[in-house]
């Protein structure tokens, strides 16, 4: 009996979530995920085939990278947290969402080895976008259905783009001739999304929470 309670009780969120007073935050929630996971997908799935076809590496130049990134990319995601609490929601958004998306263009295009790993450096520190958008994406939402909310905009509608971005990768990339390039192109979405962040996510900062 509690378990069948527990399902209707979901289900009703689940519809409440898609009422007309909470489209426009659906969408926003929707593409800010869809962003994310896009632009996360592509630049780590891609990273060690474009070095070593592309770039010339071998498999120790590889792991130094890697290493290197991983272990310094830490600092960007201690950064976000203060930042959001004291520069705020969408400006902390807007600079991580344009660093990262600048700085995947330049490791995906760049012939310089230190180029490429300084950038790929920061694109990792940029991953702390995850924990942004889970921020501003759990804060558009009331208390009742945020559970539900994030569960959609997140893992139903803006999962997708973990699965679409590479597979646009794969179709760029036999035209160009370049997984890199390819890469370079759509990492470039970030910017696409800015607008949703500055004009329909809400500034919650200082602010108590429903």
């Amino acid at each position: 009996a509690q378990k069948a309670e527990s399902l209707v009780a979901s289900f009703k969120s689940f519809k409440i979530v898609f009422q007309a007073k909470y489209r426009r935050r659906v969408i926003a929630g929707a593409m800010i995920w869809f962003t994310v996971n896009a632009w996360s997908s592509i630049c780590l799935f891609f990273f060690s085939y474009y070095v070593t076809n592309e770039r010339g590496w071998d498999p120790a130049a590889v792991s130094y990278a890697l290493t290197l990134a991983y272990s310094l990319a830490i600092v960007g995601y201690v950064t976000a947290g203060p930042m959001l609490d004291f520069a705020g929601r969408r400006l902390t958004a807007t600079l991580y969402f344009s660093v990262g998306a600048t700085a995947s263009f330049i490791c995906f295009t760049a012939e310089s080895a230190a180029t490429i790993t300084i950038a790929y450096v920061i694109v990792l520190g940029m991953h702390a976008l995850w924990p942004i958008a889970a921020t501003i994406t759990s804060e558009i939402f009331p208390t009742e259905i945020r559970g539900t909310a994030n569960a959609v905009v997140n893992n139903m509608l803006g999962r997708t783009g973990m699965a679409l971005a590479p597979a646009l990768v794969g179709s760029i990339s036999a035209i160009t001739g370049s997984v890199g390039d390819a890469v370079a192109y759509l990492s470039l979405i970030p910017f696409v999304c800015l607008p949703v962040i500055l004009m329909v996510v809400s500034e919650t900062k200082g602010q108590e929470l429903e």
